[in-house]
């Protein structure tokens, strides 16, 4: 259902340095910079917490003139704040841990086999203590009875719902990286009718990584709507660079049932 061809899997180029460094990294510090005036790029915004900082008060001005929702950079930006100095770098040399990255993209599989729990309760895996990986989801009823039992809709004609999966890569609490695929699907009572659409969103504070994605068109399969996503990473570090290349994938039930999926594309 692809339109495009991509490389399998967590592609990356190390040198001998950056496999045998740690998951954290010391940084000079630096003098707070003029948000308004400049913008860090790339790895660079990710340096020093000076820098970190001066480059999430840049994106929030700037999206900010533009009208633009910034509820989520400016959660950030005040989670970031409040760690202490050692926790600043020590969340900016997980950042910079190409170890890390490659963890949070490693295959894995959710599920939600309750119709009626309409919100599922994530699944963490611990990178360590301060790094955490969650998966999680959806069912919203755009039509339908509102608890999501199968014996409450079997009266209806049909149905339309919408099922979201996410994954999210957090350190110290903060959502560094959120990934999401969802689908919209009509239903009656034992059958999947149609595959209306289907899309994904991501929020990447990881300045380092420049993620971009290819939406497949929704599609029925084995009486199930599916979507999926190819997400295509490009990292550029001093000393190493990687590409990164996963299908993030999602089915859905008439139930409201789903599974959840990540994958080496």
């Amino acid at each position: 259902m692809r339109s495009t061809m991509v490389r399998n899997g967590l592609v990356a180029v190390l040198t001998t340095a950056a496999l045998g460094a740690g998951s954290t990294v010391s940084f000079a510090e630096d003098a707070p910079q003029n948000a308004a005036a400049t913008a860090t790029q790339g790895t660079a915004a990710t340096a020093t917490p000076s820098a970190y900082i001066n480059r999430l008060s840049w994106d929030i001005a700037k999206a900010t003139a533009k009208g633009e929702d910034v509820t989520d950079e400016q959660q950030v930006l005040a989670q970031f704040r409040a760690l202490s100095l050692e926790d600043q770098k020590e969340y900016l040399g997980y950042l910079n841990d190409p170890k890390v990255l490659q963890a949070f993209f490693d295959s894995r599989e959710v599920s939600n086999d309750d119709p009626k729990a309409l919100i599922s309760k994530d699944a963490t895996t611990k990178y360590n203590k301060d790094v955490s990986f969650e998966s999680g989801g959806a069912l919203e009823h755009e039509s339908g009875d509102a608890a999501g039992d199968a014996s409450g809709v079997s009266s209806l004609v049909h149905w339309t719902d919408k099922a979201t999966y996410t994954d999210k890569m957090k350190i110290h609490g903060i959502t560094v990286t959120k990934l999401v695929v969802w689908v919209r699907y009509e239903a009656t009572r034992n059958a999947i009718t149609k595959a209306l659409n289907s899309g994904s969103a991501k929020r990447n504070f990881n300045f380092g990584v420049v993620i971009s994605s290819d939406n497949a068109k929704p599609w029925i399969g084995g009486n199930r709507a599916h979507a999926e996503t190819v997400w295509q990473g490009n990292i550029t570090y001093t000393l190493w660079t990687a590409q990164i290349d996963k299908i993030q994938s999602l089915s859905a039930s008439w139930d409201g049932s789903w599974k959840g999926t990540i994958r080496n594309a």
